[in-house]
């Protein structure tokens, strides 16, 4: 990526009340802004620590419940679901590990899709929405076919994030983009297994980090096993159910006239008496 793109969203930090740029590089470098960061640090190591803090100053003190990851790569479409059960199910605690209530706000929602689908269906939320939700936007700047799918990738990705950072006045009340949304943007050289790696590393290395400023448990899950308890007292669904009552059978003796109960009463008919035989010998009369 130019050096002049990087210049300019580091420019735009200051606008932001709490930003965060990533590079995945050999020599990771963070330029940062922020409430929490003033300088730039060189060591892998306290990526997941960085994060981390950004993400509980999001939750505490900026009241973002909600937090969406945006991958700019359609080969990670499924790492917010697998974020979803990483943090989730790790942070969202209501006690402490010596079983108080909480005092705060611990993990937040997960959600997200690549970027390119989100751009269509609910960044006007994430833009100009009332609600606060926190954000972070992986870049891999090597990930397309060719070099001109790869720039406008990139140039959609740095576009909406200058948009979240900087926002945008107008005359028109619906047209302003209040801005100083809080993001982290991670941007990696191509996405290889081994950047997938380091990206559930740093991730993982973020929950542990937040369940230990937040007091909280990140490996029980009692509210699912509660879940399946009731599930197993509940089945098998077919021989708990109720037998079903007993058919009547209709019957078949025939009533008074000829008919069956419930049939409409038939009136009597008068069949002509046949004569009786007659003796040997003898005529009819006539």
């Amino acid at each position: 990526m130019p050096k002049s793109c990087w210049r300019r969203l580091v420019k735009l930090l200051p606008a932001s009340r709490t930003s965060l740029i990533i590079a995945l590089n050999p020599v990771v470098t963070i330029a940062a802004a922020s409430l929490l960061l003033g300088e730039r640090l060189s060591a892998r190591r306290w990526l997941g620590v960085v994060i981390a803090l950004l993400g509980v100053w999001n939750v505490n003190f900026l009241g973002a419940a909600t937090h969406c990851v945006l991958p700019y790569a359609h080969a990670l479409q499924l790492l917010p679901a697998y974020l979803q059960q990483l943090e989730m199910e790790s942070l969202g605690k209501g006690v402490t590990r010596g079983g108080q209530p909480v005092d705060r706000a611990t993990g937040p929602a997960i959600f997200g899709e690549p970027g390119s689908n989100a751009q269509h269906s609910f960044f006007q939320l994430l833009h100009q929405g009332s609600g606060g939700i926190s954000m972070d936007f992986l870049l891999p700047l090597a990930c397309a076919a060719d070099a001109a799918a790869d720039e406008l990738v990139i140039a959609n990705c740095l576009a909406q994030a200058q948009a979240f950072m900087a926002g945008h006045e107008a005359a028109d009340a619906a047209r302003r983009h209040p801005g100083s949304r809080p993001l982290t943007l991670i941007a990696f050289p191509r996405l290889d297994p081994a950047t997938l790696g380091a990206l559930v590393a740093l991730y993982e290395h973020k929950v542990f980090v937040q369940s230990v400023l937040w007091n909280a448990n990140p490996f029980d899950q009692w509210g699912v096993e509660l879940g399946k308890k009731l599930c197993a007292s509940l089945l098998p669904l077919g021989e708990r159910a109720p037998p079903p009552p007993p058919m009547r059978r209709r019957s078949r003796r025939p009533t008074p006239g000829g008919t069956r109960p419930g049939d409409p009463p038939r009136l009597p008919t008068h069949r002509r008496r046949q004569p009786s035989a007659l003796p040997a010998g003898t005529r009819a009369p006539g």
